[in-house]
């Protein structure tokens, strides 16, 4: 038998699984990775988050379809990856913390598009 001691993560809040008070919003941002002299991207939202624009996220959409490399999204604390194939477009969860912050890597040299929202989405 597995025990946990020794291998606990720090605990963390999320907001998964609820409609936010401001209603239902997409933030829509292009990852520059034509124009970037890496193949990462790190980004946060605090500035967004803090001025209440977009309080949470509890989905992504990404839109690979002009890559023909897989685009990965690690998410911080919880190191959630989701990985988007390359030519694919996909919606899916997030299990992260607020404020989001998120790593995206390619070794594509195209423009992602990645939508995130704040209310839960359906996927499969």
């Amino acid at each position: 038998m597995t025990t946990m001691q020794g291998r606990k993560k720090p605990v963390f809040g999320i907001s998964n699984g609820y409609a936010p008070a401001a209603g239902p919003k997409g933030l829509a941002m292009t990852l520059p990775f034509s124009t970037l002299s890496t193949a990462s991207f790190d980004f946060d939202f605090k500035e967004v988050s803090a001025n209440g624009h977009f309080d949470t996220c509890q989905a992504v959409w990404v839109d690979n379809a002009d890559n023909v490399s897989n685009v990965v999204l690690t998410f911080s604390p919880t190191g959630q990856r989701i990985i988007v194939p390359a030519n694919a477009q996909v919606l899916r969860p997030v299990i992260c913390a607020d404020p989001l912050t998120c790593n995206a890597q390619t070794l594509g040299n195209v423009d992602v598009s990645v939508i995130f929202l704040n209310v839960p989405m359906p996927w499969g």
